[in-house]
């Protein structure tokens, strides 16, 4: 009955799956089937989704979120800045900072998980007058019922 204008989905969501994926196979592309049916659902529901995928790009690999808008383009993208050791050794790629748009609903600003533990980080976004901070992050347990 609600129709949120705004739905935010867990960090890398599409792997959190049981079995869990080996590594390898956690990156996608942004043609990927789970980056396309994110795309068609912000579009059906007439909503903006942030949704953590691991990205593949160039050879990289980096823990973004994307931003859809209400017809389904991407239309913001953050690549997280503040990596976990665990995702230096595995060869994620750190972001450049700060990411921010500009939407019907207010000002937009992406960050992921680990980066809530820079407050300097919180302050670029107040600097940058954010309405809305999109902040997906994952539970490190995995619950399948």
């Amino acid at each position: 009955k609600e129709k949120p204008d705004l739905l935010v989905l867990t960090e890398h969501f599409h792997n959190l799956c049981n079995p869990p994926l080996p590594f390898g196979e956690w990156f996608v592309d942004i043609d990927h089937l789970s980056v396309k049916t994110v795309s068609k659902l912000a579009r059906k529901y007439n909503m903006y989704i942030g949704a953590g995928f691991h990205i593949l790009e160039e050879g990289n690999r980096y823990n973004s979120i994307l931003l859809f808008d209400r017809c389904g383009e991407i239309i913001s993208r953050y690549n997280k800045t503040h990596l976990t050791m665990g995702e230096y050794l595995k060869g994620i790629v750190p972001g450049d900072g700060p990411v921010t748009v500009d939407t019907d609903i207010g000002r937009i600003g992406l960050m992921l998980s680990w980066d809530t533990w820079f407050p300097a980080f919180f302050e670029q976004y107040y600097s940058k007058q954010c309405d809305i901070i999109v902040n997906p992050t994952r539970s490190p347990r995995i619950i399948i019922r």
